[in-house]
């Protein structure tokens, strides 16, 4: 495969130099994060896969649940083996699993280099595009936030399923051992997230380069290489089903309106490519961008879907090998997020894995900048690492500065509070607030949320009750109450605490009756919730051996999970 710039305009080069190269990136992108050692877990997600989830304590009695069974609206066996193999070791000491994050972090930095210098020919290149992924401000959420592994995880697996499949046809002929390890490879992606289920279309792209150095008879249309995809489309079928079943509880109205939902991603990707260009360095993002349905703004909101298509169309006919990989590799990331219906409309943990092909036309540019200012030899070399080392500080300095708003469940909440007005936001830095204790606070902050939804007024039952305002707190628990019947989309926990709350507030007000009511009606839901059975004890004048203290003074909320793909 040609690469990008002749290797002639390169001196020749040890060959310990790769894995000089290789062994930089790694460290480039496990010191860039290392910090993040000392971040604790957080309210996002990790109270679902970690904290609270007793299936990777026992891995192995739960296997089934593990690869049957929906969590956080997803079946992704692997990625909570993952947190299994962590626990088996650290148990719950956050340290273990961030340095598991940053060590797949940095492997993926030194596979990429692997890769392109695989696909280029050209260790400078390759150098350069997997630095720029190092570094990349995309990164920062899955590398330091424990719930994203799942990112780092399918990524690994695509880019040695890639490299397994390179290997398979380097003679031509599929080499049958590498095109198996191929498809294992991505099998265990698959298991990881479905987003990877869309590389074939990669590997096709791949094809057909490949093809392009073969004797004219040798070679083989794209449809004579579709059978080899089949397999890997057969593997990711049925997870992508289960999960697309698994997150239908979650679904938003405005996935289900084509029209509606193309205009929303259109403004996503726009939002990806400031992101892309360090010049946003991402953020938590629920808030629906506003929906034109003027016909120029229609165009230009639809046009980065659009674009890379085309552009890719365009490299192939051209025959611009290292351009048309590049976007290759990107849109077959992306279309996972692209099409499927999350409630997180957009954000920067989706970049992770298609970043590196930015990163790799980035790198096109900047070397090919270079060789107008020295086409050849040693200075050629150091005219790309002159020009290089703007946009490598740029990158490497925006992730710097937002990787401590991970650090903590405080940290995070409020920094999505400062750029979002969603009610989902309000409720997750609450639950925070009054963890910490800070009752006050937390009022303050869900009062002055644009909307409530159920889990909000919840909260903020919760916080005032514990402020001792009982009049405004059985408020409160009213319309979460009213809100949740109208499809609040309360979980069963959620509603039993719920009910729990609401009749110790009408308990502090006399109202024994219907204190017990609510508490009635809670136990159908669970007949052996504790804290409700101890209530309900409480008022018959005994106590409930073994039950749970119910103070709600001291009740955590359970705040919602950020991430249903």
């Amino acid at each position: 495969m040609a690469a990008a710039h002749p290797s002639e305009a390169l001196p020749s080069f040890p060959r310990w130099l790769p894995w000089a190269l290789a062994f930089a990136v790694f460290a480039v992108g496990f010191g860039l994060y290392a910090r993040a050692l000392g971040y604790e877990l957080l309210d996002w997600d990790d109270q679902v896969y970690v904290l609270g989830n007793a299936w990777i304590r026992s891995p192995l009695e739960n296997l089934g649940a593990i690869f049957t069974r929906p969590l956080i609206g997803g079946v992704l066996p692997v990625h909570l083996l993952s947190y299994a193999f962590d626990y088996s070791i650290w148990e719950l000491d956050p340290t273990g699993y961030h340095l598991h994050s940053l060590l797949l972090n940095a492997v993926n930095g030194a596979l990429a280099f692997a890769l392109l210098l695989r696909l280029t020919g050209n260790p400078l290149l390759a150098g350069l595009s997997a630095l720029l992924f190092a570094v990349h401000p995309s990164h920062v959420s899955s590398a330091v936030w424990v719930s994203a592994r799942k990112e780092l995880l399918w990524t690994a697996f695509a880019l040695l399923s890639t490299l397994a499949y390179l290997r398979a046809r380097r003679d031509g002929p599929l080499d049958r051992r590498f095109y198996a390890l191929s498809l294992g490879c991505f099998t265990l992606g698959v298991l990881s997230t479905v987003t990877i289920a869309f590389f074939p279309l990669f590997f096709l792209v791949l094809d057909h380069f490949e093809d392009a150095k073969l004797p004219a008879d040798r070679r083989r249309s794209v449809w004579q290489h579709l059978p080899d995809k089949l397999p890997y489309l057969a593997l990711a079928l049925p997870v992508v089903v289960v999960n697309l079943w698994a997150q239908t509880p979650a679904l938003e109205p405005w996935t289900r309106d084509l029209y509606t939902s193309a205009l929303i991603k259109g403004q996503a990707c726009w939002r990806y490519l400031w992101v892309l260009l360090g010049l946003n360095s991402g953020r938590p993002l629920y808030d629906l961008p506003p929906v034109s349905n003027d016909p120029k703004l229609v165009f230009a909101t639809l046009l980065p879907l659009a674009l890379p298509p085309l552009l890719l169309a365009l490299a192939l006919w051209r025959g611009w090998v290292q351009v048309a990989l590049a976007l290759a590799w990107s849109i077959a990331g992306m279309l996972a997020p692209t099409l499927f219906p999350l409630i997180s409309f957009m954000a920067d943990r989706y970049l992770y894995a298609p970043s590196l092909g930015f990163c790799w036309l980035l790198a096109l540019g900047l070397t090919g900048l270079a060789r107008f200012i020295a086409p050849r030899g040693l200075v050629h070399v150091a005219a790309t690492l002159l020009v290089a080392a703007l946009p490598v500080a740029h990158f490497a300095q925006v992730a710097w500065g937002y990787t401590p708003e991970w650090k903590d469940s405080m940290s995070i909440w409020s920094y999505a509070d400062r750029s979002s007005d969603s009610a989902r936001v309000a409720t997750g830095l609450s639950a925070a607030l009054i963890r910490a204790g800070s009752h006050g606070e937390a009022v303050r902050v869900l009062e002055e949320a644009p909307r409530r939804d159920a889990r909000a007024e919840l909260h903020l039952a919760i916080a005032l009750l514990s402020l001792d305002r009982i009049a405004e707190a059985e408020q409160a628990s009213s319309r979460a109450i009213r809100l949740a019947r109208q499809g609040g989309f309360l979980e069963d926990s959620a509603v039993l605490r719920l009910l729990w709350i609401h009749g110790e507030i009408l308990l502090r007000q006399g109202r024994v009756t219907e204190a017990e009511e609510a508490w009635k009606l809670g136990l159908q839901i669970d007949p052996g919730y504790g804290p409700l059975l101890e209530a309900i004890a409480r008022i018959a004048g005994r106590q409930t051996e073994g039950a749970p203290d119910a103070a709600p003074p001291e009740v955590a909320p359970e705040p919602p999970a950020s991430s249903p793909e």
